[in-house]
């Protein structure tokens, strides 16, 4: 094979590869176009109510293009439910490295913190995690027992350095965990106002506080 072959060669696997990254792209773009419109649907109108030919409206393609990258609307809701998941996981990437208290408030603020585009999703996926059970362990079981660990074990840590009086890490960081909830699913559901940063950073400071000094050994 000469040298000119070669060359012809190489040029055809890259131009190959180019198209295949595009294609991968568009592929990528589309999806997610595609689950932006289920979110926004099931979020309206209820999953049970949500057609597929809806979405398909609402993305602006043809309801067989979408089986292409979806084989039912379950599996879009699984889907939906999958990419709320991304910024818990980030959540559960700091828990790991809580060693004080500003990490902590860290902790606290990306908790608290819900860009607009994940709260029409979040509200799909929570209006029916309560009546399908897979739901329930693919999104709070599998995904919130990590952050629930890492925060009992931090206490734990506090308690044995005696910076904590003695409670029951596991019940604390249950309190804990919920008091994010009650300041963030009103957000989600829209009934409270997204809180600006500058609210989010008093916010987690007064959680801070309240863990820090309510749980601190009383100077006897």
């Amino acid at each position: 094979m000469n040298d000119s072959s070669c060359r012809g060669d190489v040029a055809a696997v890259e131009t190959h590869k180019r198209s295949n990254k595009s294609r991968e792209r568009r592929v990528a773009r589309r999806r997610a176009e595609i689950l932006a419109a289920a979110a926004r649907a099931f979020s309206e109108n209820g999953y049970a109510a949500t057609t597929i030919a809806q979405i398909a409206e609402a993305a602006d393609l043809a309801e067989g293009t979408l089986y292409n990258y979806f084989p039912s609307k379950r599996d879009l809701l699984l889907a939906v439910a999958a990419e709320t998941a991304r910024p818990v996981e980030e959540v559960i990437d700091a828990a790991s490295e809580l060693h004080n208290r500003t990490a902590l408030v860290d902790l606290i603020g990306r908790a608290l913190a819900l860009p607009e585009g994940q709260r029409a999703p979040l509200r799909a996926v929570l209006a029916e995690i309560w009546l399908d059970d897979e739901l329930m362990r693919e999104f709070l079981t599998r995904r919130l027992e990590p952050i629930h660990r890492h925060l009992a074990a931090y206490i734990s840590c506090q308690i044995a350095s005696g910076q904590f009086r003695p409670v029951d890490p596991e019940l604390t960081a249950t309190l804990v965990m919920g008091m994010f909830a009650g300041v963030t699913l009103p957000i989600i559901r829209g009934a409270s106002e997204p809180l600006g940063r500058e609210k989010m950073h008093t916010m987690a400071e007064a959680i801070a506080s309240l863990i820090f000094d309510g749980l601190c050994r009383r100077a006897e």
